[in-house]
């Protein structure tokens, strides 16, 4: 866009890519008036507001408001050019705008929009019809227009237009209106306000005019008596009581009655003529005027660029997906726009072209950000058994409580067992105590005198352990493929390792679990290298939680990403990158011998969960939890945090408990406010915890028991670090704390009672914490017995420590190579007996089982059968050699021998061929060798005189120093003199003069 020397430019940035050009050519201006412009621009602009409000418009890079007015010039004219978006890709139609003759623009409009007046004679006498709209009903722009053009042909400047979408968004009243505009003010200046009213699809004339202070009343206006009047009176009372005026009445009334269902529209302006010009009778020219206006009124153009959803090809095939997957057909379709809701249409369409566009679905809807289900728990399972109904012609009811019962039963997989004969020993990973590498031996050359390691099973190494005694002054060892009880040791110096090595049959490096048995009187080891100069970083585990309750940003953008969002709220997870910094920024500071780079090292383990524990959507999730690996360094700086709703928990070096040099004394009964209060009173308390909506204070544990003595100085403080827990049943109704702490004592058992549980009829329960198991399972009460059932154990890891480190694919070839195979792997055919027919001889209930009749040896028929075929195919191998030998003749030999002879020969050309080709190949080589060598060579050679002209450099750059230091001091030396020299003189002759001076006498 660009401005005249005599232009004043308003742009129009379309943010829908929309396209319109008015030029008017005069514009004139009216003293008798408000300041505005003419009505062209004005009216075009106040439509394209109205119908786009994304609309930006600029005066010379400032942005106007869409009420603000524009002062008349008349020698520099405005020029409104409309400028499509950048991104938009395709442009509308322009819009069609009727040019009038003179325009003006009143004062008053409704909230506070300026209004276009018409100022012909003539009523609304518009003559230029631009479609046929008869029968395409009324929309809320054209019933906009037609008030802004009404109001100011009469110059009604006493009366408001409120516009239908402000009308609409006061309704339904009683409800919470949002987005009301904050010009909604009727003038004290304006007598009457006119209101659009549209009650499903129905317009009607809604009038309030002021009667005295603080009163009003309303008229309705309506082609059809009674349609809207509950509604209109609801409107009127509302308006009424934002302006703190009393609604008096209201009365209803018209002018023309509606005999079609598309005229109330035409008739809301016929009315609004007979308002604002005050004759109240219903002229036909009015009901004329208003027909043509409605008429000739430019429809609505444009085109949509998006719709936001899916194409047709799209929706089909996830709808195959869905279907194929055991969604209902009748939900297919609102799960796909439950799915375009949460997902969005775009990850979906490009999962779509992925080559396995299930997997992708469910990838983009496993995201933590927008976590979906394409398919229902009881969906899939109804899928399940449908599919089984099909292949096996069988339904499977409680198939997966069925599967976990069976895996109940099933006993725990033994270590894996690698076989000693495929693992070599790699190269420097045994050595003795002065550091000489041991070579591997196998396990026939261990004897008396022999050096070196041999790998063997725990088998082959007992009977070493048996009788132990060294049998070598060398290093001499044996390590076993798993570890050696510590039975089986006995008093032979063994030691459990972990020791790499390299697996055979697949030439990959494992590192395996075992024993090292020392044989010999030299200590053999494994080779250790120093890590004195490798920096590391002590570490440790630190669990957080971030409670929604307490939390100061709203959840929902939390849950879009915690992490980010928790370290921008809360500064001091992060580290100080200032050099300069005071220590005062909050942030972590590290020691300055500390080789520290960022925080925290590790996430993992982060899942949004319920108060009362278990996974759960984010958007209905109570809390966030996650796991970080943190700096030990840093664990005091985050016991320092203050932040509304974050908490964290030191935990043990694998995450897997709490720590166990911090303690946690609960307090009872507090809340969050309350527990801060007591952190901040007591100076021994480190940090809050919260565990669902239960406070407690973390202390350190040697400061554990004087914090409880001054939290609670009426109970027995316990020292146990619980771990298990336990439920004693029965005892005696309202037994206390104090009595069951009397009663464990009294046992001799080391436990705390922790909360009451659920009794019955023979007693009360309660719920007790030890760190070791009672003495018993049943103890005494008095003449009556307590039972002690265990309800929890201490926290052990998910699974034992692997023997055997490997890749998956060195795992796989050794436990298929592994000899021990279950006993269920064994074919129940291999004996040769019927395993059925065990089944068919069960004995009935009761009743000893019948004896199974005796079976012939299956090897014995074998053996024969194997002997019948063995000697048939040595008859008839010998048939055919002797029927061969008898046909062949003495010429088909000789000539076959002389074909023979003649290929060895070629066979020899051939070789001697082959040979000249690689004697040349080898000169080849050898030759590009010595040129190697040569090259090299020459480059040790530059390599001396390179360093020759360096030193040489070096002494001229040393002589050159040396002579400009000595000048620089000669000259220094030369300066001094002479300066002193002059100074000499100069001193002198001032003494001269004044000893030559004579006195002054009076």
């Amino acid at each position: 866009m660009k401005a005249g020397p005599h232009t004043n430019a308003l742009t129009l940035n379309g943010r829908m890519g929309i396209a319109l050009v008015l030029l008017p050519e005069s514009i004139r201006s009216d003293s008798a008036v408000a300041p505005g412009v003419g009505d062209v621009p004005f009216v075009a602009l106040s439509l394209l507001l109205f119908i786009f409000p994304s609309m930006l418009v600029l005066q010379h890079g400032r942005r106007l408001s869409p009420w603000e007015y524009l002062h008349p010039d008349v020698d520099r004219p405005y020029e409104i050019v409309s400028e499509p978006k950048h991104q938009a890709k395709h442009a509308v139609h322009s819009l069609s705008v009727v040019v009038t003759e003179s325009l003006e623009t009143a004062p008053h409009t409704a909230l506070g929009r300026a209004s276009p007046g018409l100022g012909s004679s003539q009523l609304l006498s518009f003559n230029s019809v631009n479609a046929d709209s008869s029968g395409s009903g009324v929309s809320d722009v054209l019933v906009w227009a037609g008030l802004l053009r009404l109001q100011a042909l009469f110059r009604r400047t006493d009366v408001m237009v409120v516009s239908p979408a402000d009308v609409i968004a006061c309704l339904p009243v009683g409800a919470k209106r949002t987005g009301l505009s904050t010009t909604m003010l009727w003038p004290e200046v304006a007598a009457g306000a006119l209101l659009p009213l549209c009650v499903d699809s129905h317009w009607s004339l809604l009038v309030l005019v002021r009667t005295e202070v603080g009163y009003c009343r309303a008229v309705l206006l309506d082609g059809v008596h009674g349609r809207n009047t509950i509604q209109a009176q609801e409107l009127a009372t509302f308006i009424a009581g934002l302006h703190g005026l009393v609604m008096q009445d209201l009365s209803e009334t018209q002018l023309w009655s509606q005999i079609d269902c598309l005229s109330c529209g035409t008739l809301l302006l016929a009315h609004a003529v007979a308002i604002l010009s005050g004759d109240l009778t219903a002229h036909p020219v009015f009901l004329e005027d208003a027909f043509r206006f409605v008429k000739g009124f430019p429809a609505h153009q444009g085109k949509i660029f998006g719709n936001g959803g899916l194409n047709e090809a799209q929706d089909s095939e996830l709808k195959g997906l869905l279907v194929e997957h055991g969604v209902p057909e009748a939900a297919v379709a609102q799960r796909i726009q439950d799915a375009i809701k949460v997902l969005g249409p775009g990850p979906i369409s490009t999962a779509l072209v992925t080559k396995n566009s299930w997997q992708a679905l469910k990838a983009i809807a496993s995201k933590p950000s927008s976590m979906f289900r394409w398919v229902k728990s009881d969906e899939l399972g109804q899928h399940i058994e449908h599919k089984a109904a099909q292949r096996f012609g069988v339904s499977i009811p409680r198939a997966k409580g069925k599967k976990q019962a069976k895996r109940a039963g099933q006993p725990t997989l033994a270590p894996m067992n690698i076989d000693p004969l495929q693992l070599q020993v790699t190269q420097g990973s045994f050595t003795t105590s002065s550091g000489d590498p041991l070579c591997q031996l196998a396990l026939s050359d261990v004897v008396s005198q022999a050096s070196g390691v041999c790998f063997c099973s725990v088998q082959q190494a007992s009977h070493f352990l048996t009788h132990y005694e060294t049998i070598s002054t060398e290093a001499l060892c044996l390590i076993t493929t798993a570890e050696l009880p510590a039975e089986m040791c006995g008093t032979a110096p063994v030691s459990n390792l972990r020791f790499p090595a390299l697996y055979l049959p697949t030439q990959e490096a494992v590192l395996v679990r075992g024993s090292m048995i020392q044989l010999g009187d030299e200590v053999g080891q494994l080779a250790q290298e120093s890590m004195d100069d490798v920096e590391q970083v002590d570490t440790a585990v630190c669990k957080i939680q971030v409670f929604r309750d307490e939390l100061a940003i709203p959840w929902a953008s939390f849950t879009e990403a915690p992490l980010r969002q928790l370290l921008q709220l809360v500064p001091a997870l992060t580290m100080c990158r200032e050099p300069k910094c005071l220590g005062d920024c909050g942030r972590f500071h590290a020691a300055v011998d500390e080789p520290v780079e960022q925080l925290i090292l590790d996430v993992w383990a982060r899942q949004f969960i319920k108060v009362e524990g278990g996974r759960e959507k984010p958007d209905q999730a109570s809390a966030f939890v996650a796991f970080l690996r943190v700096p030990a360094s840093a664990v005091s700086h985050l016991h320092k945090i203050s932040c509304a709703g974050l908490y964290v928990e030191p935990r043990a070096p694998n995450g897997s408990g709490p720590d166990p040099s911090f303690s946690v004394i609960w307090l009872p009964g507090s809340d969050s406010e309350a527990a801060r209060h007591f952190m901040r009173t007591c100076p021994k308390v480190v940090a809050l915890c919260r565990l669902g909506s239960r406070y407690g204070a973390r202390v350190r544990e040697c400061d554990e028991e004087g914090v409880f003595r001054a939290l609670r100085p009426n109970q027995e403080y316990i020292k146990v670090r619980v771990t298990s827990k336990f439920r004693v049943h029965p005892l005696p109704h309202g037994m206390q704390r104090q009595s069951v702490v009397q009663l464990l004592r009294k046992w001799g058992w080391i436990a705390k009672p922790l909360q009451p549980c659920k009794g019955d009829a023979a007693g009360g329960a309660w719920e007790v914490g030890s760190s070791s198991d009672p003495p018993a399972l049943a103890m005494p009460l008095g003449d009556q017995h307590v039972l002690i059932t265990k309800l929890r154990g201490p926290a052990t890891s998910d699974a034992a420590t692997p023997s055997v480190y490997a890749t998956r694919r060195t795992k796989q070839h050794i436990l298929y190579d592994d000899g021990s195979s279950p006993e269920g792997s064994r074919d129940p055919w291999s004996d040769g007996s019927d395993p059925w027919s065990r089944a068919k001889l069960k004995a009935p209930p009761g009743l000893p089982p019948p004896s199974i009749p005796p079976v012939a040896p299956a090897p014995t028929k074998l053996a024969k059968l194997e002997t019948d075929m063995k000697d048939s195919l040595e008859q008839f191998v010998r048939e055919q050699v002797a029927a061969r030998s008898s046909s062949i003749t003495s010429d088909a030999q000789e000539a076959r021998l002389t074909q023979l002879e003649s290929s060895m020969q070629e066979l020899k050309a051939q070789n001697d061929k082959f040979e000249g080709w690689f004697q040349t190949f080898g000169t080849k080589v050898q030759q590009q060798a010595d040129q190697v060598s040569e090259v090299q060579q020459a480059v040790h050679t530059q390599g001396a005189e390179l360093q020759q002209v360096r030193q040489e450099m070096g002494a001229q750059s040393a002589v050159i120093q040396a002579s400009v230091q000595q000048a620089v001091t000669s000259m220094q030396t030369e300066l001094t003199a002479q300066l002193s020299a002059q100074l000499a003189g100069q001193l002198e002759q001032i003494q001269g003069l004044l000893g030559s001076k004579k006195p002054r006498t009076e």
